[in-house]
Order: structure tokens, then C-alpha cells, then sequence
């Protein structure tokens, strides 16, 4: 079965990490940012967006934005980047079938994944 790994806490992992941190903290659309790296050091980058104004549509985000993000994120990486957006309904099937380190998952902006305790104080007994 495929499966994706924790990262190992090694020098590159983190400068990957502090990068996509960056990145994403730049793109206030982008809701969630799961990365993972193969073992040739590619890295694929998966992105949920926020949907449209009028309505739950990701696509004219991603169509106005795709590509100057992943030309965005090949600068910043150090190897070969495959962008992908997701519709957020898919984001937990999205590890089945890929190998690699899991090396950023970021979902601050995502509010379904917040806790139901606002001081975050629950599940930290």
C-alpha cells in the first residue's frame, strides 16, 4: 500500500518547509497547502482554494493563477514542482496512490479545521 511518511526533521525538509510556509502565506486564496517529496527530490504541491465570491467555484482562481504559481514555486524550490489543485471534498483521498515525505501541510486559513475550543486549550490536557 502507498503511503505517504512524516518528514524526516533534516536541513533540506525545513528549508523546503519555511519556503512553502512563505509561499503560502503570500496567497491569502490558497486555503490549504499539502506537500510531498519524492525520492528524485520532486516535489508535488496540493492546493485548495477559497471559492469564488458568488458562489463555491475554485476554477477561475486556479485558471487566472495556476501558472504563475508553479512558476512561482519552481523558483523557490530546489527541483521540479507539480502543482495541483484539489476540490477540498477530495483533499483526504489525495495521499492513496502517492509515495514520498510529507514535507508541509498547512491549513491555517481553513476554518473546518479549526478546534471547537477558540482558546485551543482542548486536547492539550
Amino acid at each position: 500500500m502507498d503511503r505517504v511518511k512524516p518528514s524526516p526533521n533534516d536541513g533540506r525538509t525545513v528549508t523546503v518547509f519555511v519556503r512553502l510556509s512563505k509561499w503560502y502565506a503570500a496567497h491569502s486564496v490558497v486555503r490549504r497547502l499539502r506537500a510531498v517529496r519524492d525520492s528524485q527530490a520532486s516535489t508535488r504541491v496540493i492546493v485548495t482554494l477559497e471559492p469564488t465570491q458568488d458562489g463555491d467555484d475554485i476554477y477561475p482562481v486556479w485558471l487566472a493563477s495556476g501558472h504563475a504559481w508553479a512558476h512561482e514555486l519552481q523558483l523557490l524550490m530546489d527541483g521540479p514542482v507539480q502543482l495541483e489543485v484539489l476540490d477540498e471534498r477530495f483533499l483526504g483521498d489525495c495521499a492513496a496512490g502517492v509515495n514520498g515525505v510529507l514535507v508541509a501541510d498547512l491549513f491555517w486559513r481553513d476554518t473546518s479545521m479549526l478546534p471547537d475550543d477558540p482558546t485551543g486549550a482542548e486536547g492539550w490536557n
